[in-house]
């Protein structure tokens, strides 16, 4: 430490003296169970380092009257003991009267003055022996002590100064100066004398232990506990029985977070003296940190014990139980404790937080209104109640809750996400995300000095990143959606100004990037949007430009697209507003609406999404996740979504299904094509013939273009429709070409449906260059095909499902070798789609398509060779025609 301790402040409570008595720290240890030392956390006061005081009840029981008796029996030892010093003191008396000179007799009755309390006198014959044989470090260091013990502070510091002059180098008037200050809470000075002590005797014991009560004492932190940690250290292996040393070391390693250290002193302590209430309630909240509940729940019963009148110290079990959230023992005890105190506001506030935690929400509502009349200036009371009055859906309350918490502390941020999640909850998606802009920008505003606040410095960001993104798309570049990175800051306040503006240059400013590139990007962010509140001015001027583009010269499909976007971004503008409602009182509650079959005969529905607020349309069950609708707004006779791909609106009724281009002319939803549908349609059918051109000129189609429009319900129909008219051609480099581009389409379809129709007329042509005079490669492929397109036309129906009800759970097969002796595995690596994995000695071979599952087996079928694989529980086989079967291995099936 070096020097002397300066300090910075002082707050040590001396609650030894308070509780009973100042503490000879320089004899033996005095009575523990009345003389406990101060508790580290000192600056509490009695009650709430201890306890409440209890009302003391009557006595009257047996185990009382016991306690009475041993009273009794004490108060007579003590006072037979008194007799008998009296009766020396007069016999040591008598001889003084005869040999006044003799100090022996003079030391020896202050000693007996002493032991019977009579402090005055016994002051007196030391002052004797003084001026008898003159001033000695002895008797000047116990009158000390004496004028210490009578409070005659100035007197005892006198003596213990005078002592120091006569042996400047004798510890123990150092040290005796330190307790004199110590007495007066001199920190610095008691410090100072004790570190002087320790110097001139650095194996003084009760030097290194007064040093580390003063240090651990005074507010000195973390360093001060450290340096008494020290201390004790080493007064005990000076004397290891010092018990007073292991008492407030188990304090100092316990406020050091040595808890395993501090839970072995306490335990040395308690083997020695198990009636020590101090002691068992510093185990107890060592046991606490500790996080051993059952010990501490041991302890606080012991504590109990110790004084069973006293109800309030059930507190300790109450918190034990809450630590093992023994929730319901917790509660129990809370309610004993609260019918001795029943305005205490901790008791109220953990009973409360257990009837949350055991759902009693009811119960839990009514404690925080009664914490709320004990604190009314407590902000945390109708925050907590806010978040019960939500688990029993009471909105309006919660809502009341949050606003009373609100203006209580009104830069709080966390009051704004709450609103959030009740905003949420009522289905008012747009007033949720407001909330929670105002959440991130009160969290992330605080300034330190001159610095700009974290939520500038997000801002700041955000810009730097959409100059970045749109600098590239100028240059040529095209970042895809994650460089794009619409996600960074969603939740700032400034995204929708800063995106908007970007795009709104953009489109007035393109310079060399293409309209389509353009409107991609407009699409993208559309598609993000969600229910941010957009503002509206630079809304409104990229809606004038969408519109400019819609009305202008350029192809129909990007006409389509601008004024879809200038649609989307208008309805967006209204219904993300978020001092307007999208619910209605009485409004319809439905996850689902199954409508009537399609054309082709199956059962249609729209279904709520895992997102919020987001919905789609399912035939039988299977839907495009790509394709969703979102909810626009709620009454009592319908559910309004608009579909974000192409603008059109619906209206879901519980009985029957609407559909309209905007929101005026509603149609029954299966007589509605759609918009944008009919458009990419016709391009779809343009890229098509450009490609079947190429064959028809000798070149092979660009693979790149059969995901062109891939989404569409249209895309198998027509390229089936387009490769079969080529493959109908005289021309047989023609038909090869045409071939290969059937074995591309093969491995593109995925999930696509290939329509019953268009596949026959397919396999008709193919079946005709099978059975021709062509080359017998191309009659191979023509035959394969033919196969694998029936195959996967049926499997990607609609509805399609020939599984039984019992068919045999599994999503793996392993077997240790084939009939060539290669290890193997069949893995479902796509479970939504049905897709399995071939792999044979770690390497891939083939991508097999489930077709179905019974009690027996599970049956894939591999497009590129045509091949049928089914799967057994304990052995795989494959075949060309499904009749005849060869055995691929033997294993394992395992998953599901």
């Amino acid at each position: 430490m070096g020097g002397y301790l300066r300090l910075q402040s002082f707050g040590f409570v001396l609650l030894f003296v308070v509780l009973g008595g100042a503490m000879d720290f320089a004899g033996p240890m005095v009575v523990w169970g009345a003389n406990c030392e101060a508790e580290l956390d000192n600056d509490a006061p009695i009650d709430k380092i201890f306890g409440p005081i209890d009302p003391i009840i009557a006595p009257g029981t047996d185990q009382e009257k016991e306690g009475e008796e041993r009273k009794r029996i004490a108060e007579q030892q003590a006072k037979s003991e008194q007799e008998q010093l009296e009766q020396e003191v007069k016999l040591v008396t008598d001889q003084l009267q005869v040999a006044l000179d003799d100090i022996n007799l003079w030391l020896r009755r202050a000693d007996l003055y002493e032991k019977l309390d009579r402090r005055d006198a016994a002051i007196g014959d030391l002052t004797e022996v003084i001026k008898r044989q003159g001033e000695s470090v002895s008797a000047l260091t116990r009158r000390s002590r004496l004028w210490l013990k009578m409070q005659q502070f100035e007197k005892a510091e006198a003596d213990a100064k005078q002592a120091m002059k006569l042996e400047p180098r004798n510890a123990e008037t150092y040290f005796v100066l330190g307790e004199v200050y110590r007495e007066q809470w001199k920190v610095e000075d008691a410090y100072k004398n004790f570190t002087l002590a320790i110097r001139i005797d650095p194996g003084h014991a009760l030097a290194l232990y007064n040093r580390a009560y003063i240090l651990s004492g005074a507010n000195y932190g973390k360093k001060g506990l450290e340096l008494a940690a020290e201390d004790l250290k080493k007064a005990l292996v000076l004397d290891p029985e010092m018990e007073k040393a292991h008492y407030r070391n188990a304090e100092v390693l316990h406020a050091l977070g040595r808890d395993e250290e501090a839970e072995r002193e306490a335990t040395y302590i308690l083997t020695k003296h198990p009636d020590l209430e101090c002691m068992v309630l510093v185990r107890w909240k060592i046991y606490m940190a500790l996080k051993k509940y059952n010990l501490a729940v041991a302890d606080a019963d012991r504590w109990m014990n110790f004084n069973p009148a006293r109800k309030g110290r059930i507190e300790l079990r109450a918190k034990a139980y809450d630590g093992l959230r023994d929730y319901e023992k917790s509660v129990a005890d809370w309610s004993v404790f609260l019918e001795v105190y029943p305005e205490d506001i901790n008791a109220h506030q953990l009973r409360t937080q257990a009837y949350a935690s055991l759902d009693r929400y009811e119960e839990a509502v009514a404690g925080y209104t009664k914490l709320m009349e004990l604190d009314p200036q407590t902000s945390r009371w109708p925050e907590n109640r806010a978040e019960n009055n939500l688990k029993l859906r009471r909105f309006d309350e919660a809502m009341a809750d949050v606003n009373r918490a609100a203006s209580l502390q009104p830069t709080f941020s966390q009051f704004a996400y709450l609103r959030a999640r009740i905003y949420q909850e009522v289905g008012e998606p747009a007033k949720a995300r407001a909330e929670m802009l105002k959440y991130r920008k009160l969290g992330f505003s605080r300034k330190r000095g001159s610095e700009p606040s974290e939520y500038e410095q997000q801002s700041a960001e955000l810009e730097k990143h959409i100059n970045e993104q749109f600098a590239k798309i100028r240059s040529g570049e095209s970042p895809g959606w994650r460089d794009f990175g619409l996600r960074q800051h969603q939740d700032h306040g400034d995204w929708g100004h800063l995106w908007l503006t970007a795009l709104r240059q953009l489109l007035s400013d393109p310079g060399s990037v293409t309209l389509e590139t353009r409107l991609k990007y407009v699409r993208m962010f559309v598609e993000f949007v969600d229910f941010y509140p957009l503002p509206q001015k630079e809304t409104e001027e990229v809606i004038a430009l969408l519109n400019a583009v819609a009305e202008s010269n350029e192809p129909e499909m990007l006409r389509e697209k601008a004024r879809t976007d200038a649609i989307l971004l208008g309805v967006f503008l209204e219904t993300n507003d978020p001092t307007k409602s999208l619910v209605e009182p009485g409004s319809l509650v439905l996850d689902r609406v199954n409508f009537s079959t399609d054309a082709l005969g199956k059962d249609q529905s729209f279904r709520r999404h895992n997102q919020p607020n987001q919905w789609l349309k399912y035939n039988q069950d299977r839907t495009s996740s790509g394709f969703y609708f979102r909810e626009l707004k709620r009454t009592p006779e319908y559910i309004e979504l608009i579909a974000i791909q192409d603008a059109t609106r619906v209206r879901l009724f519980p009985d029957h299904v609407l559909q309209s281009p905007d929101g005026e002319a509603w149609f029954p939803i299966n007589e509605y094509p759609g918009r944008l549908i009919v458009f990419e349609q016709r391009e779809l059918k343009e890229l098509i013939q450009q490609q079947v051109a190429r064959l028809k000129q000798g070149t092979a189609i660009d693979r790149k273009k059969l995901y062109d429009y891939k989404k569409h319900q249209a895309w198998g129909a027509l390229w089936l429709e387009g490769l079969t008219a080529a493959l109908r051609e005289d021309n047989q480099e023609t038909k090869k070409l045409a071939l290969e581009s059937f074995m591309l389409l093969s491995n593109s379809v995925q999930e696509n449906n290939l329509p019953a129709v268009e596949t026959s007329h397919a396999q008709t042509a193919l079946t005709a260059v099978a059975n021709g005079r062509y080359p017998q490669a191309m009659k191979l492929d023509a035959k394969l095909m033919a196969k694998v397109l029936g195959v996967l036309s049926r499997i990607n129906a609609p509805g399609y499902s020939e599984d039984e009800p019992n068919g045999l759970a599994g999503t793996q097969f392993s077997y240790p070798a084939d009939e060539q002796g290669r290890s193997g595995e069949l893995k479902m690596s796509q479970a939504s789609a049905g897709y399995w994995q071939s792999t044979k000695e770690g390497n891939r071979w083939a991508r097999l398509r489930e077709v179905r599952r019974t009690s027996k087996y599970i049956e894939l079928f591999d497009p590129d060779r045509g091949l049928w694989t089914r799967i057994e529980p304990t052995q795989a086989f494959w075949s060309f025609d499904q009749s005849n079967w060869q055995l691929i291995g033997k294993g394992t099936l395992t998953g599901g």
